[in-house]
């Protein structure tokens, strides 16, 4: 047995000890507590849980259903089984299905207290993990390093890819929005961060995308109690039979045993360092506290009118805002579009959000990344010569992340923001025009940006922003694309960070 986690809260009140953990309230007499040597002390986390008389049969039997639910934290070990990983999760996860259903969207949903736009807000991001969870499982099936984990990860996204329109399309008069608006519908700040973290994980980090994976697939064995929240959803917003797919969605889940397939790769004997299983951990982490604060993305929403908000996309075509349409538009110009305030309704923004100077060290480090990679992907002549400086300027970033033994962002705003210029670095053109705003917000919130640029003798993003030209379509999707960075990067990110502490040296 071992200390007591951080995230058992104590306290105490009219001579009684409460400690909340996950789903439970334990409470327990400070008498008792007085009475049973070592007690006290364990319980305020500066002892282990061996220095316990358990001479006493109520205390053993305490501590042992403690252990047995995952309060107590393990001792940190270089080396571990893989079985062995796959109880350590378990113990973590506890925790982060407790945060998610702990959620107060959860009863407003049950009493019918949101709004028309917050309801549709909540079910069109079930959508869109279902339209992006065939779309990550064959990332993964395609980068993995482990034969395993791809055949995994492939059979996932065969049998996912299509689901998103067998189960999750709406096209329901009651609610009055059609399938063409659900297509449309611009994601939640918080549901891109979840894919664009999945698909960080699918080709860097195939522990932790197992791990996710699970977690988000367990929630399958809650069948019945999510039947019972639908059929509760249902009566308080007057639409009996809505959510029968949706049930019929973790009937096909449970059918499949998606769950048991990810646990069966960790149910072996196979080394792994202790290092990587922390890392691992901290990187799912990062993508479960996304999950959570799509929710709170749905209840800013819902604050903000009684209105029908639909975040529709925006478009530039027929505007008449470029004359040289047939020369293409620059991307100087697309850029220049986002000073238009017309574009943000439905949007979440916070132009009050403080970034610290680590947050902003540690996105540097992955822009640099992010230009190796858009390098890649180069093909014109002026594009990689030009990439290529930027990235040679900032050698000494990228070799600084090489020799990292892991890495996992500081915060899920930096993982949020890094992880968008990553998927950006794809489209090389997309990805410098990312990459100019980036260094315009910096501007504005009086950070160094000049080093991101090569410094004072490099023109590189500033040639590439008039070497490059777009069609009206295109340039509306980028315009597109940097409102969605800009929300990542103004939203007001939940500072209910999730910490990994399981481990204790």
């Amino acid at each position: 047995m071992e200390y007591l986690r951080k995230s058992v809260v104590v306290h105490e009140k009219l001579e009684t000890i409460y400690l909340d953990y996950a789903f439970w309230q334990f409470q327990v007499p400070k008498r008792k507590l007085d009475t049973v040597e070592g007690m006290n002390d364990f319980v305020a986390k500066r002892y282990l849980a061996s220095i316990v008389d358990i001479n006493d049969t109520e205390v053993a039997n305490l501590l042992n259903l403690f252990k047995e639910i995952g309060m107590f934290a393990h001792k940190r070990k270089e080396i571990y089984k893989l079985y062995e990983v796959l109880e350590v999760f378990e113990i973590m996860s506890t925790i982060w299905h407790a945060l998610y259903y702990s959620h107060p969207i959860w009863d407003k949903l049950r009493n019918g207290e949101l709004s028309e736009s917050g309801f549709i807000a909540w079910v069109l991001h079930n959508y869109h993990l279902s339209r992006s969870a065939g779309v990550t499982a064959s990332r993964c099936a395609a980068f993995s390093s482990r034969p395993d984990v791809r055949k995994v990860f492939l059979e996932s996204a065969l049998e996912e890819y299509p689901h998103c329109e067998y189960y999750y399309m709406i096209n329901d008069k009651r609610l009055g929005i059609t399938s063409d608006d659900v297509k449309n519908y611009v994601p939640l700040p918080s549901s891109i961060a979840i894919d664009q973290q999945m698909l960080r994980l699918a080709e860097d980090d195939w522990l932790a995308h197992i791990m996710v994976a699970y977690f988000q697939e367990s929630t399958a064995s809650y069948y019945k109690q999510c039947c019972d929240f639908y059929n509760q959803v249902e009566t308080s917003y007057n639409l009996p039979g809505f959510f029968e797919s949706w049930k019929g969605h973790i009937q096909l889940d449970i059918g499949y045993g998606h769950a048991s397939a990810f646990t069966d790769i960790l149910k072996s004997q196979e080394p792994i360092s202790g290092k990587k299983v922390e890392s691992s951990l901290k990187n799912a982490a990062l993508a479960v506290q996304f999950i959570v604060d799509a929710l709170d993305d749905i209840l800013k929403l819902n604050m903000a009118t009684d209105n029908l908000i639909l975040r529709k996309p925006v478009s530039i075509l027929s505007e008449n805002a470029y004359d040289n349409f047939n020369d293409g538009i620059s991307a100087t110009e697309v850029l220049s579009k986002l000073k238009s305030k017309d574009i943000f309704t439905g949007f979440i923004f916070d132009k009050t959000r403080k970034i610290s100077c680590e947050e902003v060290e540690c996105i540097k480090i992955e822009i640099a990344f992010a230009m190796c990679r858009a390098l890649s992907y180069s093909k014109r002549h002026d594009e990689i010569l030009y990439i290529g400086k930027l990235l040679e300027a900032n050698r000494p970033l990228i070799e600084l992340r090489n020799n990292l033994d892991v890495v996992v962002p500081i915060t899920n705003w930096a993982a949020g923001v890094s992880n968008f210029l990553r998927e950006l670095a794809l489209i090389p053109s997309h990805f410098v025009i990312g990459l100019s705003l980036v260094c315009l917000n910096l501007k504005e919130m009086g950070f160094n940006y000049k080093e991101i640029e090569g410094g004072n003798d490099y023109n590189s993003i500033s040639y590439l922003m008039n070497f490059y030209k777009f069609s009206e379509s295109e340039a509306s999707l980028i315009v597109n694309e940097m409102v969605q960075l800009q929300e990542l990067w103004f939203k007001n990110i939940s500072t209910k960070i999730i910490e990994v502490d399981v481990f204790i040296d």
